[in-house]
């Protein structure tokens, strides 16, 4: 059962392709059979203890259902931004950090990025830029007059 928790915690925080929760989901069901099913003959001192059957069925499938939810709209969140890329950030307007000559870093949209400045003009920090191209993770502003 802990390692079924532990594969689901380390499934929403690793990138993957779900194999992390479908590890998760048969580690809950060996679990709860193991942890609650009598193997060879009954101890006569303990007491006779076992989950109904269905409580586990529904259990599993109340999990499956759940998991399976999160599981499509992780792949669908992915699938809707995987062409996007930054490109959405053109024409937006941040703050330069610190000072671009040409090169520098820009605050925009609560996320600090390496830009250079258009032309190569300087601009000074604490100034209001303007993302007017994107090339991979570098990003092309200048001054917002």
């Amino acid at each position: 059962m802990l390692l079924a928790v532990a594969l689901t915690i380390a499934e929403v925080n690793i990138a993957g392709f779900g194999v992390l929760g479908v590890g998760a989901i048969v580690s809950y069901i060996l679990g709860g059979v193991l942890l609650f099913a009598h193997f060879g003959t009954p101890s006569p001192t303990l007491p006779d203890i076992h989950v109904n059957f269905w409580v586990l069925a529904v259990t599993f499938g109340l999990v499956v259902v759940v998991g399976g939810g999160l599981l499509i709209a992780m792949v669908d969140s992915r699938r809707r931004n995987k062409g996007d890329g930054v490109h959405h950030l053109l024409g937006v307007v941040g703050v330069s950090v610190t000072a671009l000559d040409p090169d520098g870093t820009v605050h925009i949209q609560g996320e600090d990025w390496t830009a250079q400045a258009q032309d190569g003009k300087r601009i000074d920090n604490d100034q209001q830029v303007v993302v007017v191209a994107v090339e991979g993770l570098l990003l092309t502003v200048e001054h917002k007059p």
